[in-house]
């Protein structure tokens, strides 16, 4: 059996022959969605996965994916070939390799996403003890870095490589717990705000590293998404945060980074104020998930053209993405009438695209339907 950089190679000459005969590349496409050009050929979106069984991929192991760059790196460009979507990209466990370098205990289940054992800031006079990792030795961010590096040189100019990577209130849920943390945010703020610029400097040097070796980073942060917290907590605890990482981030490559926040724009007493906050952040995209859109999960909705207005006016990029739950559970009419549907509201003006997760066990069908629908959604929009 060939070994898996030559699987990957295999796979990568069937990509590059199936893009040479379309109109451009997804790299091409992306750059037409963030430069709000609307001369693409069709909608641009992928998807990310957490296990390599979503995606039909039965001989690597879940903690293999998490460990062993080659075999993650094989599984993104499989999935990229199987499903023929335009964002493959680096998406490991996020939340975790930033604060497992920086001491935090991880468990690695042979057929799960690893998991916090212990929260390594037990009490306050433990802050101190915490260094800055070195992101060339320390924990899983040379893995991160291996895998960014890789993936970029095999089809960094076809897809780009974006790196999934944490913003500082997420990483400080990971270093302290989040029970801890709301209980902090309210009776002693201010060591909130110390161990937030403790990772904001170990985030720096990490996503610094991520770009050195080729990525474009996408600093998540759920953690930090209503409900988790309430506004107020936002706007003081990871608002100037994640600003200021994405500020430093762009002085050292000179591009935008794009905040994935996630879902709670519905929930919020302000919507128009909450996301005209977020957009003003230097963030280039803004992640929209279906349950704000038409109201799933006990999220109410939000009304689509005005919010997607908003971004088109602080020209950052709006990308819909559809629940895992929609993925998995389907139908297919249901899957391509909600990509149909957000292309008409969203595609007129450009700057749109999509995601979504593919959870274990999701029928390839309703896989292919989402990326099936994108394709069919033409420009221009009439």
């Amino acid at each position: 059996m060939a070994g898996y950089m030559d699987r990957i190679d295999e796979l990568v000459a069937k990509i590059r022959d199936r893009v040479s005969k379309e109109p451009m590349t997804p790299a091409q496409r992306a750059a037409k969605v963030f430069t709000w050009d609307t001369t693409l050929d069709h909608a641009f979106g992928g998807f990310a996965f957490w296990d390599p069984r979503s995606v039909g991929i039965t001989d690597i192991s879940t903690k293999e994916f998490y460990t062993d760059p080659v075999k993650m790196c094989y599984c993104q460009i499989y999935a990229a070939e199987r499903f023929e979507h335009d964002f493959p990209a680096v998406f490991a466990d996020m939340y975790n390799i930033d604060v497992e370098a920086c001491g935090t205990p991880l468990e690695y289940p042979e057929d799960s996403i690893p998991v916090i054992k212990e929260h390594p800031i037990k009490q306050k006079s433990d802050l101190a003890k915490l260094r800055i990792p070195d992101p060339y030795k320390d924990g899983r961010m040379p893995y991160l870095l291996e895998l960014t590096n890789l993936f970029s040189q095999k089809v960094g100019d076809l897809f780009g490589c974006s790196v999934a990577t944490n913003m500082p209130f997420s990483g400080v849920v990971g270093l302290r717990g989040y029970q801890n943390v709301i209980m902090d945010m309210r009776k002693d703020p201010l060591f909130v705000h110390e161990m937030l610029e403790y990772m904001l400097e170990v985030q720096i040097v990490f996503n610094k590293a991520i770009i050195d070796a080729g990525g474009a980073p996408v600093p998540c942060d759920a953690w930090a998404a209503p409900p988790n917290i309430t506004p107020a907590q936002w706007e003081e605890f990871a608002l100037p945060y994640a600003t200021r990482l994405m500020e430093a981030l762009k002085a050292h490559n000179g591009q935008k980074s794009n905040w994935f926040l996630g879902w709670g724009y519905s929930i919020v007493p302000d919507t128009e104020r909450f996301l005209r906050m977020f957009n003003a952040s230097g963030s280039g995209i803004c992640f929209l998930f279906e349950e704000d859109i038409v109201g799933r999960a006990g999220y109410s909705t939000i009304d689509l053209e005005k919010f997607y207005e908003i971004c088109r006016q602080q020209k950052v990029v709006l990308s819909t993405s559809l629940m895992p739950q929609t993925i998995f559970e389907g139908p297919v009419e249901r899957i391509e009438k909600l990509v149909t549907d957000w292309h008409k509201v969203c595609g007129k003006g450009g700057g749109h695209c999509y995601y979504t997760t593919v959870p274990l066990g999701s029928p390839p069908e309703h896989v292919e339907a989402y990326v099936r629908a994108l394709k069919n959604c033409l420009y221009p929009v009439e």
